[in-house]
């Protein structure tokens, strides 16, 4: 007996025929998006995935975000929308799996849709990344800008790696490689660590190289853009 097809418009030949020529199914398409939401590192549902402060508030009791955050994150939204430049390194700053994780997600998906490519990273994985690649190639000079050659919009979460000394100097050169980039690419930055924990995990002037959504943003801010999202 034959199994049922998954697509009965094209018969899971994900092509179909439209005026003549052979065109991709809808159901590709989707495909190919799936493949695009997970590169980005989307985890919720993609539907539920909406910019609304209301619905956030609903899904996350207590949630909570200060400073000029929500004015600063649809303008974001607002620049991939018209594929103009996103001017500051943002960092969203809270627990895992929280508000925090899903408003980072809603600009993730909204880049996706925009026809940004969109990559997320942890820490870790790029160090360890980097080390392989430096070990099996000796004086190779991978830099962090080849990490934005691979895309338009990455998104690295830090905070966990147990190697932190290496860790602050590849966040000093990926936010470097972000200022030399920054009218074609977008980095976003995502930790559960607290602002004191910047210092206790990195260093003092790591620390400073931070600046809260809460404090007076100049336009020749160059620090990173604090979220403080519980």
């Amino acid at each position: 007996m034959n199994e049922p097809f998954l697509c009965d418009k094209c018969k899971d030949t994900r092509h179909v025929l439209q005026d003549g020529s052979w065109i991709r199914c809808s159901c590709l398409v989707e495909i190919s998006k799936g493949m695009k939401y997970a590169r980005a590192g989307i985890t919720f549902d993609t539907a539920s995935l909406i910019y609304n402060l209301d619905v956030i508030k609903s899904k996350f009791p207590g949630f909570n975000m200060t400073g000029r955050s929500d004015e600063l994150i649809r303008g974001i939204a607002s620049s991939f929308n018209k594929k103009a430049p996103v001017t500051r390194v943002h960092c969203f700053m809270g627990s895992p799996t929280s508000a925090k994780d899903f408003i980072l997600q809603t600009l993730l998906k909204k880049a996706v849709d925009c026809g940004y490519r969109v990559s997320s990273l942890s820490l870790d994985s790029l160090i360890n990344k980097h080390f392989q690649a430096s070990h099996e190639d000796e004086g190779c000079g991978i830099t962090m800008a080849d990490e934005f050659d691979k895309t338009d919009v990455l998104s690295l979460y830090f905070g966990s790696e147990i190697q932190f000394r290496v860790g602050e100097n590849y966040i000093t050169e990926m936010i470097r490689a972000y200022h030399l980039n920054c009218t074609k690419k977008v980095l976003l930055l995502d930790t559960s660590l607290t602002y004191g924990g910047l210092e206790t995990k990195y260093n003092t002037s790591f620390q400073k190289m931070f600046v809260d959504s809460t404090m007076s943003l100049g336009d020749e801010e160059k620090r990173v853009v604090l979220h403080q999202i519980d």
